[in-house]
């Protein structure tokens, strides 16, 4: 398994990718290494110019729910995943326990909303919204 760290991103070594298969390529390199550099799949993620018609055959919507469509398994380190939402759904708050998470928004909008979790263990202790 890959430890995480955040890096910086090397630009001469930068390389954007220009399809989904590409795409899965430079995931599952990174993912080959002993550390996964975060800054990088971030950077990579950004950067990337998706075609919306690459995703017809996963995309799938459903009214009012999420749909999720499993892209690449990432040789066993990570999971690329389409997630489609009708424009009436949502997700409630929910974390990814000792993992990290890459959202990419490729068509339309999407609006989250970041939380901090207590550090007291009290019931009483509301989530707080994370500052910017």
């Amino acid at each position: 398994m890959a430890l995480v760290k955040n890096d910086g991103v090397d630009e001469s070594t930068f390389c954007s990718c220009q399809s989904v298969q590409d795409l899965v390529a430079h995931i599952n390199k990174k993912f080959e290494k002993e550390f996964v550099n975060v800054d990088y799949l971030l950077k990579l993620m950004n950067t990337y110019n998706c075609d919306i018609k690459e995703f017809t055959r996963y995309a799938h919507f459903q009214s009012g729910k999420c749909s999720r469509y499993l892209i690449d398994e990432g040789n066993g380190e990570y999971n690329l995943l389409l997630l489609c939402w009708s424009s009436e759904s949502g997700s409630i708050i929910h974390d990814h326990s000792n993992s990290d998470c890459i959202l990419k928004c490729i068509e339309g909008t999407l609006n989250e909303t970041r939380y901090e979790r207590p550090t007291n263990v009290d019931v009483n202790n509301n989530i707080q919204e994370k500052k910017k």
